[in-house]
C-alpha cells in the first residue's frame, strides 16, 4: 500500500488503490471454479464422491455460505474491502480510489473514488464527508476552501424579540454543503 499525505485533522492516513474487475475478485472466479467442480461431481461422480444425499446438502451449504460470507466480509470491513476488491497502486496516475483511515473516534474507514482532472493533468481530488480534498502531484491533499454562505435576514420574518435567540442558536450549527458544488471547481484551481 502506498500512503498518500493528507493535511487534515480528520484523516489519520490514506492509501491509494486501483479496483480490479469483479470476475477476478475472491468472490468471483474462484467460486465459479468451485461451483463447476461441485456440479461436475453431482452429475457425473455422485456414486464415487458423495454416495449420500446428506453429503450433497452439507457440501452445497458449505459452498453457499462461504460464497456469501466472502462477499459480505467486504461490506463489513473497509480494510478488507480495500485488500480484496482493489490492488495496490504505485502512483496517483494509476489509482482510481483512496482508502481513508480517520483519526481515533473520527468515524469509519471509507473507500472513496479518486477524481482526475482531464483538462490539466496532475490535479487529483476526492470527496470525504462532504469536503473536497485537492492536490497536485508531489503535494499533500488539502481541503478545498469553501466560500462562506451569505447571511440570511431572519429578522424580516420573525418577531424582533425572538430574532436574537434564533441567530445565536443557528450560528453554532454546522452547515452541510453539497460535495457536487466542489467537484466542478477542480477544473479552475491553480497552485
Amino acid at each position: 500500500m502506498v500512503a498518500v499525505p493528507v493535511s487534515s485533522a480528520e484523516i489519520q492516513a490514506a492509501t491509494i488503490h486501483r479496483r480490479i474487475p469483479h470476475c477476478l475478485r475472491i468472490y468471483g472466479s474462484p467460486f465459479v471454479i468451485l461451483w463447476c467442480i461441485f456440479l461436475y461431481a453431482l452429475f457425473t461422480k455422485y456414486d464415487e464422491w458423495f454416495r449420500q444425499e446428506g453429503r450433497v446438502c452439507v457440501t452445497s451449504a458449505f459452498l453457499v455460505m462461504s460464497h456469501v460470507l466472502s462477499f459480505l466480509v467486504t461490506r463489513w470491513n473497509t480494510g478488507l474491502n480495500a485488500r480484496i476488491t482493489c490492488a495496490n497502486a504505485t502512483s496517483l496516475e494509476n489509482a482510481d480510489c483512496i482508502h481513508i483511515i480517520p483519526t481515533r473516534y473520527g468515524g469509519k474507514e471509507t473507500l472513496v473514488p479518486l477524481m482526475k482532472n482531464s483538462g490539466s493533468p496532475g490535479i487529483y481530488a476526492f470527496v470525504y464527508r462532504q469536503q473536497t480534498y485537492v492536490c497536485r502531484t508531489g503535494t499533500p491533499f488539502k481541503p478545498l476552501p469553501s466560500p462562506p454562505d451569505p447571511p440570511t435576514p431572519l429578522t424580516s420574518c420573525i418577531m424582533p424579540g425572538l430574532a436574537s435567540y434564533i441567530v445565536t442558536v443557528t450560528d453554532h450549527l454546522p452547515v452541510s454543503r453539497s460535495p457536487r458544488t466542489h467537484i466542478l471547481d477542480i477544473r479552475y484551481i491553480s497552485f
